[in-house]
């Protein structure tokens, strides 16, 4: 327990055993008195995640009721299966069976004792197959191994749901389907990282439909798929699910409409800023009025991929709404299987990819290969006028204007001509 504890920060112990193995496996002199110890036996069940701390042991004895103290464990230990466990049990267990079992419930860190023989301590590799490990406990150097750090090759089954950008189907020019699709990428880079071999379950995907969110969970809490490439509201899936992303929901509105630079002073009024006309109209050449019209409501990465299709134009055709916002902090999730094994690890990674930018460039990948794909496309507006500089038709209305002053002015001068002529005329 004081090399053990070296290796592993556990702050709290729990204790199961059956009733009849009360007299075996251990004693409360075993532990230390200032760690906190909550015992078990076979009988109650307590959901422990969300009342107990996450840096915990747990030990078992299986002496004489291997079955009903495994079920125990299993149900004491639900979401939270990558708890540290060791397990007591009798010289003539059969420890494939055991840990095939252990295995099976996703409980990947288990090590074994054998009555009270402490001289070897049994552990076992999950991936590529089951194999189980005897250690001389004076030359172990680490109890515990990551098992999902090099899986050998082991098959991770991954189901798209063939909505753009997230995951998509299509075929090549050999006929076979194909899957791409900034989840795809994250996901066919996160299997590298383990090691292992990524398998698309192309039997639960139809051809050029979308598969309903509710079908690619229960395919997942069934066993059937490992990472289901699935995104929603993190309430959809209960507490199975991994945040991806956090975006808001808003308004998207259609770009406003060029205005000629001419009628642009007369709109301003800027008959009203006569000493800075001409400094007006050197700044504001490019402003344009503000016309308003809807368009559809979408979520700030669907809006990425309209920012990513006008990045060939002089000027957008959308643009995004900063005053109807819906949801301004929407998350996104993934769902994964109930006790999945990869929980950790693919926490972990994803962080990484936000963290370093991988994230975002696979978002944008995606885009340039959806249009190599023919399955989007960059807009081109023929219709956008190119940059020019200040021509004469630009001052259209300001000409109106010196022109229309130059006349008034000139009307005024006759008439103080006309009338300083008569008063002198009549003056004695």
């Amino acid at each position: 327990m004081k090399s053990l504890r070296k290796e592993l920060p556990f702050r709290s112990i729990l204790l199961l055993r059956n009733e009849k193995d009360a007299d075996s496996c251990w004693s409360r002199e075993d532990f230390d008195q200032d760690i906190p110890i909550l015992n078990l036996n076979a009988n109650q069940g307590v959901y422990l995640k969300k009342i107990f701390n996450s840096e915990m042991l747990a030990m078992v004895c299986v002496n004489r009721s291997e079955g009903d103290t495994m079920k125990a464990l299993y149900r004491n230990l639900q979401d939270i299966r990558y708890t540290p466990t060791i397990i007591m049990t009798q010289s003539d267990t059969n420890l494939s069976a055991l840990f095939e079992d252990c295995r099976s419930h996703k409980m990947l860190n288990v090590l074994a004792l054998k009555d009270s023989d402490r001289e070897f301590v049994y552990s076992y590799r999950a991936f590529p197959r089951l194999q189980v490990v005897k250690r001389r406990v004076l030359h172990i150097r680490r109890y515990i191994e990551p098992q999902v750090k090099n899986m050998e090759g082991y098959q991770i089954n991954v189901l798209p749901d063939n909505i753009m950008p997230r995951s998509v189907v299509y075929r090549d020019a050999q006929g076979r389907r194909r899957m791409t699709g900034y989840l795809a990428h994250l996901i066919r880079n996160f299997v590298g990282t383990l090691n292992a071999t990524m398998h698309i379950c192309w039997d639960y995907v139809p051809e050029e439909e979308i598969i309903d969110k509710m079908t690619m969970l229960n395919l997942s809490n069934g066993g059937a798929v490992d990472f289901p490439l699935v995104c929603a509201s993190p309430d959809e899936f209960g507490t199975n699910s991994i945040v991806l992303e956090q975006a808001s929901w808003f308004l998207m509105l259609p770009m406003e409409a060029n205005t000629p630079r001419a009628r642009l002073f007369y709109r301003m009024e800027v008959y009203k800023l006569m000493p800075m006309i001409i400094l007006l109209a050197l700044v504001l050449s490019f402003v344009q009025r503000l016309e308003k019209g809807l368009g559809p409501s979408v979520s700030l990465r669907i809006f990425g991929g309209y920012i990513l299709s006008q990045a060939r134009l002089t000027r957008p055709i959308f643009r995004r709404s900063q005053e109807i916002v819906f949801h301004p902090g929407s998350i996104f999730a993934m769902p994964l299987p109930k006790n999945s094994i990869y929980w950790q690890a693919f926490n972990q990674f994803l962080l990484l990819t936000h963290d370093s930018g991988l994230y975002e460039f696979w978002f944008r990948r995606t885009f340039n290969e959806l249009a190599a794909l023919g399955m989007m496309s960059y807009h081109v507006d023929n219709s956008t006028q190119p940059y020019q500089d200040l021509v004469w038709e630009d001052f259209f209305f300001i000409w109106l204007l010196y022109i229309g002053g130059t006349f008034a002015s000139l009307l005024v001068f006759i008439f103080e001509v006309l009338y300083f002529k008569w008063k002198h005329g009549v003056s004695p």
